[in-house]
C-alpha cells in the first residue's frame, strides 16, 4: 500500500510540474556537414583495387538537409524536453567507357533521439540569443552498393547494410523572435559524434566493416556544423502575454 502511495505521489507531482509549465511543439530544418572521415578513407582507396577503369569521385558526403522536430516544456528562462534528429548522406565513386561501367555508392542516415536545454543569453524586445545544448543516442545506418559490368556481363552488383550505435552532443547558439504564441528563429551549433562502436553487420556485433587496405574498423563520424531555421508553437495558451518565449 505505501509503495503504491508513493507512485501516486510522484505521477501526481510530475503531473503539477508538466500542468505548471508550458508546452511547446517545435520543427527545425536545416544544412549539415559531415565529416564521415572513415567512409571518405574507404573512397579514396578505391584507386588501389582492381578495377579495369579509371575511377571518378562525384560526391563525398557532401552538406545535406537535417530535419528536427521536438517536444519541449517551457519553463522561465529556459526550455527542457525531447529532441529528434534524421540526417543523411552519401558518396559515389564511379567510372564507364566503351567497355563497361563501374559504380559504389555508399549511402548514411541517422536517427538520434535525446535531450534539449536551452537558455536566455541576452534580449531585447521580442528578440533573444540563446545557447543550447542537446545530447543523446545516435543510431547509424549504413548501405553499401558495389557494380562492375564489362560489356554485356555483371561481374558484380552486391549490397551490403551495417548499423552502429553511438552518442552524440551538440552545443549551439540561437536568435529567436516571438510573435504571440509562435517563435521562430535561426540556430547555429556544431554536432560532436561520440563513437564507441563500429558499423556491424547485421545482428552479430562482431562481424564489422573493416576499411580493405588499411584494415582498421569503421565507425560513423557525423561531426560537422549545424545551421538550420525553426519555428515553435505553444500547445498551451500563455495566459501572461508580458512573458517571453524561448527556443524551439
Amino acid at each position: 500500500m505505501i509503495r503504491g502511495l508513493t507512485i501516486i505521489s510522484i505521477i501526481m507531482f510530475l503531473t503539477n510540474i508538466v500542468i505548471g509549465q508550458k508546452l511547446m511543439f517545435g520543427f527545425q530544418t536545416g544544412y549539415g556537414t559531415y565529416k564521415m572521415s572513415d567512409l571518405k578513407s574507404i573512397n579514396n582507396d578505391i584507386k588501389y583495387s582492381n578495377i579495369p577503369f579509371d575511377t571518378k569521385l562525384v560526391t563525398d558526403f557532401q552538406a545535406y538537409w537535417y530535419y528536427r522536430p521536438s517536444l519541449l516544456l517551457k519553463f522561465k528562462q529556459n526550455c527542457l524536453g525531447l529532441i529528434y534528429t534524421f540526417q543523411s548522406t552519401g558518396s559515389r565513386v564511379s567510372a564507364k567507357d566503351y567497355s563497361g561501367e563501374y559504380r559504389f555508392d555508399m549511402t548514411v542516415n541517422s536517427h538520434c533521439l535525446g535531450l534539449y536545454a536551452d537558455g536566455i543569453f541576452t534580449s531585447f524586445g521580442n528578440y533573444s540569443i540563446n545557447l543550447y545544448a542537446t545530447g543523446g543516442i545516435l543510431y547509424s545506418n549504413l548501405k553499401i552498393n558495389e557494380y562492375l559490368g564489362v560489356f554485356d556481363t555483371i561481374l558484380t552488383n552486391q549490397t551490403n547494410e551495417f548499423k552502429a550505435l553511438n552518442y552524440y552532443i551538440e552545443p549551439g547558439l540561437s536568435l529567436n523572435y516571438t510573435y504571440n504564441q509562435l517563435l521562430f528563429g535561426i540556430s547555429a551549433g556544431y554536432f560532436f559524434t561520440i563513437a564507441t562502436e563500429d558499423y556491424y553487420s547485421g545482428n552479430n556485433k562482431q562481424q564489422k566493416l573493416y576499411n580493405s587496405y588499411s584494415r582498421t574498423t569503421v565507425k560513423p563520424d557525423w561531426d560537422g556544423f549545424r545551421v538550420g531555421l525553426f519555428f515553435s508553437y505553444f500547445l498551451l495558451k500563455d495566459k501572461d502575454k508580458n512573458k517571453k518565449l524561448t527556443l524551439l
